[in-house]
């Protein structure tokens, strides 16, 4: 379980199924939600449309003009009024005998016209153009309701006859009420099991909204007020719509899931193509080791990113490759130095002990066996400051005057110059750094004492100590046989030496320069060198100074 919870691969589907989900549930829920309430908008415009046309026929509204709207009301959805080839055509259409006085142009009336019946209502007016508050018939005006007593009023309300039928296309699910002021049923069609009622919950949304409406049980209902006080309510049974909506909402739901599945597997696929080239690093990463260290992460084909790691990589096993190969050439370098003055001493130890020899002899053997014993003393000396410096990292430091440390330095280094007749010059500024005073001193000994080694006899030496605004410079210059071009890169290498023969004679470990440039490093310091071959070389510290 834990492994799985720290698999990279396993954390990025995690994350992509859960994005994934996040967002079908969201624009699911967002679309049933819009589904939905298209779905109830559409059934209570049907609705309200019944029961408008109910309200016109209480208002006197023409029979013929509410048989037109009465055609177009629907418990399934609006339809367009059907075509009638034998409906009467507009005045200007007609043939002049057929027009009615009234429509005739002047030159158009015969003489019978100058007494023309009276008006009738117009047969057809396109019920969706004008609304029927706004259209001019006579005892539309609600002041021809108010002078009628409430008897004749209902006694004169007659509801369109293509109402009944539209509300019955449902197997009797649609229905009508319309209740008088004091509660009774006024007029009621295909009532339910269960009749509506009249509740405070309605009457108070229509305080507010010039409609009401509500879900009780199976059945959606629409409610508006009604001339004369009268309320009135058109329902319908709303199981086919919830059984719809049912079916739409389950077909979502399964798409969504097929979306999700068909996303996964493709995020599972995504997930295994970004982890492939990190396995293909582990696997490279792995068959790397102290015998093998030539193999590198191969980077056709990876992305940019990861390209970038595998080029660090790669950096990183180049660094440890040459660093093993110099951990190995310094071992066979350390063993060939160190057997050299043991082949010394046993050499000389077994000729002046293979037969009595003279005082002399013995004495001329010992010195070969001492020069010898000097030399691997020296070694040691160097390979445990060396080892000490690589394993250190953090030096005791203190504050040390440079100008007073290279005055010392020049001073214990000058009877070797004078043995060679070699002059030492000395330029100094006043600096102060913290440092390590025996460690720094060792380092100015090994380039005061290769400087004096390498010049010629009777030559100069010069010791400068310049400071600027960060770095206290010190540089050794010398006018000697100087260092070939080639040789320049490996001065510092462990054991290196430019000249085998001359460095062996001048009793050199080839090790004074890498112990050099190690202390310098440690004190956060930088070591350079400039060589022309036959006129000299110049080496330069640069520390940085007490801030």
């Amino acid at each position: 379980m834990f492994s799985v919870l720290r698999s990279l691969r396993w954390r990025m589907q995690s994350w992509h199924a859960l994005i994934l989900l996040s967002v079908l549930v969201g624009f699911g829920c967002l679309l049933h939600w819009e589904m939905v309430r298209a779905h109830w908008d559409r059934i209570d415009d049907e609705l309200l449309g019944a029961a408008r046309i109910l309200e016109g026929s209480m208002l006197a509204v023409p029979p013929a003009i509410l048989e037109a709207l009465a055609q177009d009301v629907s418990m399934s959805g609006p339809r367009m009024p059907r075509s009638n080839p034998n409906r009467p055509r507009w005045p200007e259409d007609r043939r002049p005998e057929d027009r009615r006085p009234e429509d005739r142009l002047p030159e158009e009336r015969r003489p019978e016209d100058r007494n023309p019946p009276p008006i009738r209502s117009p047969q057809i007016l396109p019920p969706r153009m004008v609304p029927y508050r706004n259209w001019n018939f006579p005892g539309a005006d609600t002041q021809d309701l108010g002078d009628r007593t409430e008897e004749e009023w209902e006694a004169s309300i007659q509801l369109p006859a293509q109402l009944p039928e539209q509300l019955g296309r449902n197997q009797g699910a649609a229905y009508f009420f319309i209740w008088r002021s004091d509660g009774s049923v006024l007029r009621e069609s295909n009532s339910p099991a269960q009749p509506p009622t009249r509740n405070d919950e309605v009457f108070a949304s229509l305080q507010r909204d010039r409609m009401a409406r509500q879900e009780r049980g199976p059945f959606r209902e629409v409610f508006i007020r009604g001339p004369r006080e009268t309320l009135i309510c058109v329902g319908r049974s709303a199981l086919r719509e919830r059984e719809k909506i049912a079916g739409m909402t389950g077909m979502m739901i399964a798409s969504g899931l097929s979306v999700l599945g068909i996303g996964l597997i493709g995020g599972w696929w995504l997930s295994k193509r970004a982890i492939e080239p990190i396995q293909r690093m582990s696997r490279t990463a792995q068959g790397i080791n102290a015998n093998q260290l030539t193999d590198r992460i191969k980077l056709s084909g990876f992305d940019t990113e990861l390209a970038g790691l595998g080029a660090t990589l790669n950096t990183m096993l180049d660094r440890l490759s040459q660093a093993f190969e110099q951990q190995r050439q310094f071992t066979a370098d350390a063993s060939h130095e160190l057997r050299t003055p043991v082949s010394i001493i046993l050499t000389s130890s077994e000729l002046a002990l293979s037969k009595p020899r003279e005082p002399e002899e013995y004495r001329e053997q010992l010195v070969k066996c001492k020069r010898a014993a000097e030399r691997m003393r020296q070694l040691t000396d160097s390979l445990l400051t060396l080892a000490r410096l690589d394993s250190t990292t953090n030096l005791e430091m203190t504050h040390l005057d440079v100008e007073a440390l290279l005055q010392d330095a020049v001073s214990s280094i000058q009877p070797f110059a004078d043995s060679k007749s070699i002059e030492i010059h000395s330029h100094l500024e006043h600096a102060s750094l913290q440092g390590n005073e025996t460690l720094l001193r060792q380092a100015i000994g090994n380039l005061l004492s290769n400087a004096i080694k390498y010049s010629r006899r009777e030559g100069q030496v010069f010791v400068r100590l310049l400071k600027s605004k960060d770095y206290a410079t010190i540089e050794v210059e010398d006018h000697g046989i100087g260092i070939p071009e080639s040789a320049i890169s490996r001065l510092f290498d462990r054991f290196y030496r430019v000249d085998e023969s001359r460095a062996r004679a001048e009793g050199g470990t080839g090790l004074g320069l890498s112990i050099a440039e190690r202390i310098v490093h440690c004190h956060r310091g930088q070591i350079l060198v400039e060589s022309v071959l036959g006129r000299g070389s110049t080496f330069r510290i640069a520390l940085p100074l007490l801030s």
